[in-house]
């Protein structure tokens, strides 16, 4: 290894290239609950996903659960998403629509609106590691889509 991925005998990515946004632009992101690789196979499609995992469904853009959205409205989205709609009226209750409701025994919340000084932020070193595993899933899908070729 010479810091670089080679897909096929031709350069993918630096080693060094931050993995950030990556995912994102390959169209894949984590399911918010299991964690498993969700893949959007058409922009133009349909944000609310579900994962073939563990069923999950979730807004694609902000990865808020789309069944509290589905019983609440549009302000359980993430603020920064394009499909949130502020709400100012009282908390609602509604166990029997609302599994969230009905787990806690209690209203739900929305997501608070969040800013820049208030997220957390990864050390360096973590986020070293995340780089690290990211290129070594790439290294591994791009072995297989090259083996399955030839």
């Amino acid at each position: 290894r010479n810091g670089s991925l080679t897909a096929c005998g031709s350069s993918l990515y630096s080693e060094q290239q931050d993995a950030s946004g990556v995912f994102t632009n390959l169209g894949v992101k984590a399911c918010p609950r299991c964690r498993a690789m969700v893949q959007k196979l058409d922009d133009e499609s349909c944000d609310h996903m579900t994962c073939a995992q563990c069923r999950h469904e979730f807004c694609w853009s902000c990865l808020a659960d789309r069944v509290v959205i589905y019983a609440h409205g549009n302000h359980f989205h993430r603020p920064s998403c394009r499909f949130y709609a502020p709400y100012s009226g009282p908390d609602e209750y509604i166990p029997d629509k609302c599994r969230r409701c009905a787990h806690r025994g209690s209203p739900c919340r929305p997501p608070p609106v969040t800013s820049i000084e208030t997220c957390a932020i990864l050390p360096s070193a973590q986020l070293g590691a995340l780089d690290s595993w990211f290129w070594r899933v790439v290294e591994l899908f791009t072995l297989r889509s090259c083996h399955v070729a030839n």
